[in-house]
């Protein structure tokens, strides 16, 4: 039979923990993880089981028996590791499953924003633009790598947009004059 399905969640690039309850009597009998559709007939996706060689090295399972629990650890998680498992102990007829819906989340994505402009004119010298850029710390539920480079250029486009209307703010202030002192 099977049970309400358990989330688990974990991080891209760290360890996690599936714990597998189950009842007395079944100390003894194998336990193994499976992936995707095991409980039908035909189908089966083990990277790991008790007294078998580990078909995923990044796969471990270790059976509490005094707690009638056993867990898996998977390490180095992976966004395709994402997905359906299933907690097995292997008996005749039909196995016991225990339903395991496993979630990777990226570690949490650091994107940079300029948030402020400031524009200060000196009569006596050029114009001169300063900003500060502050890093934003966003929910851990994004699935998208932070992507540094494209933020950069971003960056680079506004600062460059901002000096060309600049430049042309202060050719028209020149000219502006100019026209002042020739009407004179």
């Amino acid at each position: 039979g099977t049970d309400a399905v358990t989330k688990v969640t974990g991080y891209r690039g760290r360890s996690v923990q599936i714990k597998c309850n189950y009842t007395s009597g079944y100390e003894q009998y194998i336990k193994y993880l499976c992936r995707g559709k095991c409980p039908y007939v035909g189908y089966s996706d083990i990277p790991v089981q008790s007294g078998s060689a580990i078909k995923d090295t990044r796969f471990s399972l270790y059976d509490y028996t005094t707690s009638k629990v056993f867990t898996v650890t998977i390490t180095d998680l992976r966004p395709h590791d994402a997905g359906t498992y299933w907690c097995g102990i292997e008996r005749a007829g039909c196995d016991i499953y225990t339903e395991i819906l496993l979630l990777v989340k990226m570690d949490n994505p650091v994107i940079s924003t300029v948030s402020q402009y400031t524009h200060t004119t000196n009569p006596t010298s050029k114009p001169t633009l300063s900003s500060s850029v502050h890093a934003e710390g966003t929910q851990p539920t994004r699935d998208i790598p932070s992507k540094p480079g494209h933020i950069m250029i971003g960056v680079g486009a506004v600062l460059f947009a901002l000096a060309v209307i600049i430049g042309i703010y202060c050719k028209r202030k020149r000219q502006g004059t100019e026209t002042m002192t020739h009407s004179q």
